[in-house]
């Protein structure tokens, strides 16, 4: 499915709960080339033993990126970005024998960005950052910290990791 800015449900839709024996996978490209998918999950309410796979690529021998069970239910976000050259992402979902209220997702399409580091400080701090589109010339104050799609990520200065972070450089 080629994609863009749109909303993603499990099989139940926005309002009605899924079936337990629900499952599907589904491939999705990003409908402007050069662009990357960013699946990203607002509210999530899976029964148990259900399961949610993020692929990095066209079918579910690419990478797996992110898993998300019943144990991370609730309004938290989660985002998993493409880093593969097309910008594609397949989701599995697996429903296995009980019923849940699902999940509500987004698919966007994001400019892969290039990062730099202006200061010696955590990874986790976006005043520690700047970013620019690949055909940019300069660079600006980064709206957000690298993530895993992202084209490049220059460290200049003393950066503390605290915990794992994704990466593919």
């Amino acid at each position: 499915l080629t994609v863009c800015d749109t909303s993603f449900y499990d099989p139940g839709g926005a309002a009605a709960n899924y079936t337990g024996t629900s499952s599907f996978t589904r491939t999705f490209t990003p409908a402007t080339a050069g662009k990357k998918l960013k699946f990203t999950v607002f509210n999530l309410g899976l029964g148990s033993s259900s399961v949610i796979r993020v692929y990095d690529g066209s079918t579910i021998s690419a990478l797996q990126i992110g898993e998300l069970s019943n144990a991370d239910n609730g309004n938290v976000i989660k985002s998993f970005t493409a880093s593969n050259t097309a910008g594609e992402l397949t989701i599995e979902f697996a429903g296995n024998a009980t019923s849940g209220a699902g999940f509500l997702a987004g698919l966007t399409c994001e400019d892969p960005l290039q990062y730099r580091t202006v200061a010696n400080g955590n990874y986790n701090t976006i005043a520690n950052w700047e970013s620019k589109t690949i055909n940019a010339g300069s660079y600006t104050p980064a709206t957000r910290i690298p993530n895993k799609g992202d084209d490049t990520v220059r460290i200049l200065h003393t950066i503390t990791i605290a915990g794992q972070i994704p990466v593919d450089q």
